[in-house]
């Protein structure tokens, strides 16, 4: 039932029994600053999602800007590579890991949708609808929500798999552990593949771009 039941319900109720105008203003004050308070956590409770955490970009280190500039100049918009390097850190997830699997998953392409098998992938980590049955492909479809949801499901699998990269991709994408042709088609391995090689090439380009920057970390 609604506050906006329980109040109609209320005032229904007042005026059958005739409470006393004081004694109702009363009630409905109390009422008022309940939902108000109501309102305030929710506020805070959607901030904690992937905000907490938030640093304001001018206060974080030299090192961490020019990180977040290379990611910009991967391709990635600077509001996004913001928000992923900041989730990616709070998760304990290595960046250049969830970096790869963006790319493969959907080549940052935040309206991405895939068919696979009976089920649709959505958004940048490519997340199953099927998974997630309470939320709408539009919802699943909001950048930061598909971030959170899909850096969160990295970390568990990579725990899962022991920072095992190569198990962890398969318990990330397939739920499996083990590598066998009769139980993981080829299609599966290209994916780890792409992986690994993004996440290859990406490294490569990092250690370049520190390594041309590093005169701004000695500042």
């Amino acid at each position: 039932m609604t506050v906006k039941t329980y109040y109609i319900k209320f005032l229904i109720y007042a005026r059958r029994n005739h409470l006393p105008d004081l004694f109702r203003s009363l009630v409905l004050t109390l009422l008022y600053i309940g939902v108000v308070f109501m309102l305030i956590e929710f506020k805070s409770y959607s901030d904690k999602i992937g905000s907490s955490h938030d640093t304001p970009y001018h206060r974080l280190s030299s090192k961490d800007r020019i990180t977040i500039n290379f990611m910009i100049k991967c391709g990635i918009p600077g509001d996004l590579s913001r928000f992923i390097f900041k989730q990616a850190r709070y998760e304990n997830v290595d960046l250049i890991t969830a970096m790869s699997v963006i790319f493969a998953d959907s080549n940052f392409e935040e309206s991405r949708i895939t068919v696979d098998g009976n089920d649709i992938r959505i958004g940048l980590f490519g997340l199953k609808k099927s998974s997630y049955p309470d939320l709408s492909t539009h919802r699943l479809m909001d950048p930061k929500l598909n971030i959170i949801i899909g850096l969160q499901n990295l970390r568990k699998s990579l725990k899962k798999g022991n920072n095992n990269l190569i198990i962890s991709l398969m318990i990330y994408k397939f739920g499996k552990t083990t590598i066998s042709s009769r139980k993981i088609g080829k299609n599966s391995l290209d994916y780890i593949q792409r992986v690994l090689n993004k996440r290859g090439s990406l490294h490569i380009f990092y250690r370049e771009y520190m390594s041309e920057n590093s005169y701004l970390t000695a500042k």
